[in-house]
Formats: C-alpha cells, structure tokens, sequence
C-alpha cells in the first residue's frame, strides 16, 4: 500500500525522523514560551500603565496639545462636577480624583532643580502615588505644604524626609509667587527622569499658591481595563451632548512609554 512506503522511510531513518521531531517539538515551545512571556509582559506594562494615569483623563484640548495660552486649560469645579456626574453612569466606574500639574523651580540651599508639579488629593484611592513612597510616609488629607519628592530628585538636592525646600512658580494671574514645603516622603519609581522631575503637592495647597479653584484633568478608574474604551467613547458623546469642550483620552493614549512598547509587541 502507498500509505506504508513513507512509514517505511521513516523507519529506514528513524534517527534522523526523531531528530527533526525533537526539534520541531523543542521550537514550538521555545515559540509557546516567548509568546506567553511577551503576553505577560505586556499585561503588566498595561496594569502599570492604569495605575499611573487612571483608565482614562478629562480635560480640555488645549492641555492635550499643549497649546494653551497661560492656564486658560482649567476646568471649572462646575465642570468638574459635571465630568463625574457623566463618569458615574457607567456600570465599570469605580472612582475619579482630580490633578492640577504646572512647572515650578525647586531649592535647598543653593542648589535648584525645575520641577513638574503634580498636585493631587491625599488619600483619594485612585492615583496617590502612596504605594510608591520607600522612605517617610504618603500625603494626608490633613497635610498642608507637605510634599512627595523623587528618589533622584532628593539625591541632587541632598535632601530628605522632614527638611525643607522654597518652591517657586508663576500664579494663574502671572505674578510669582513662592513657599516653603516639608518632605513628607520620597518615592521611587522606575524611570529616574520622573523621579528627577515629578513633585507630589495637596491640591488644595497648589491651588492656593496658583490663586485658583481649576484643576486641569478628571481622573476616571474603572474595574476592568477591558471597559476602557466603550467607557471613553460614552463619556465623550455624554460631554459633547452637554455642550462641553472638553476630551477624553485612554490610559494607552496618555502613556508615552506604552505607545513606543506597544508597537514592538505589534511586529512581534
């Protein structure tokens, strides 16, 4: 019979047939293997990329280009309220906090250091950067000019826990303004020019020294990251509905690292 002639063949070669076997069988797990380990990985960078920036952010265009002039970007507290009221329909919404970042020159001593500020509410249980702090303890809801400072920025300014630093800035009327702040803490994180660069601040304080009660984005957390996009996309038509100029953005979209990551895992 035909069938027996290539059974026939293999026999005559069985080393040869079991070499070639063993290697199939050894490259398709090698494959298994480096795919489920690329799918790990990139799960994770997701999972890490919520964690730093919330499912998805509202806030106005203008701060999404960057093309604002001053602080016109600020959302009101009305239309914050508005943006979690909208938030609060969706069946995945776990939580919102709110931010308010702007540049700022920190100094101790003689030594200065331009910082981002990142203002944020102590103990809002969204983004609080709590789980980050190594050394001292996170910001409190009672904390005034308590501050969260990088691993590397504590480093250039040869300070730490419980000294004091003068942060300057500009006010959203344009005058300077500047004040002394305790380090309640210092954080690390895993890219050192964050580290270097991102302070932790009360919103209420910032605000204070801004002159302001505008927050610049809502941060919205959902229970399932799948729930990301069709969340988005309802929040988005549910502000447009309201007459809102305001944008949603995802987590993957506001993430720099994940953009140049998730590429690479597209090719692989």
């Amino acid at each position: 019979m035909l069938w027996l002639l290539p059974l026939r063949s293999l026999w005559r070669n069985r080393r040869r047939a079991l070499l070639s076997i063993a290697i199939i069988s050894l490259g398709t797990a090698l494959s298994v293997f480096v795919l489920g380990f690329l799918e790990n990985a990139r799960g994770q960078i997701e999972a890490n990329s919520v964690d730093e920036y919330g499912n998805y952010q509202v806030a106005s265009p203008l701060l999404w280009a960057g093309t604002a002039d001053g602080y016109e970007y600020l959302l009101s507290p009305e239309h914050v309220a508005t943006v979690r009221s909208i938030a609060e329909r969706n069946d995945a919404f776990v939580g919102s906090t709110t931010q308010l970042q702007f540049p700022g020159l920190l100094a101790a001593g003689d030594r200065t250091q331009v910082v981002r500020v990142t203002a944020l509410e102590p103990e809002n249980g969204i983004l609080d950067f709590g789980k980050l702090v190594s050394r001292g303890r996170p910001l409190q809801s009672s904390d005034a000019a308590g501050i969260l400072i990088g691993r590397s920025l504590a480093a250039r300014l040869s300070v730490d826990v419980g000294d004091v630093v003068t942060l300057t800035l500009t006010t959203v009327d344009g005058a300077y303004n500047a004040s002394p702040l305790q380090i309640a803490g210092v954080y690390s994180f895993s890219s050192e020019q964050v580290e270097l660069q991102t302070l932790i601040l009360p919103l209420r304080f910032a605000q204070l020294l801004l002159h302001t009660q505008g927050v610049d984005r809502v941060v919205i957390s959902l229970d399932d990251i799948g729930a990301t996009r069709t969340a988005r996309a309802t929040a988005q038509a549910a502000l447009e509905a309201a007459g809102l100029p305001l944008e949603a953005q995802t987590w993957d979209e506001l993430s720099p690292f994940y953009k140049q990551l998730s590429s690479y895992f597209d090719v692989l």
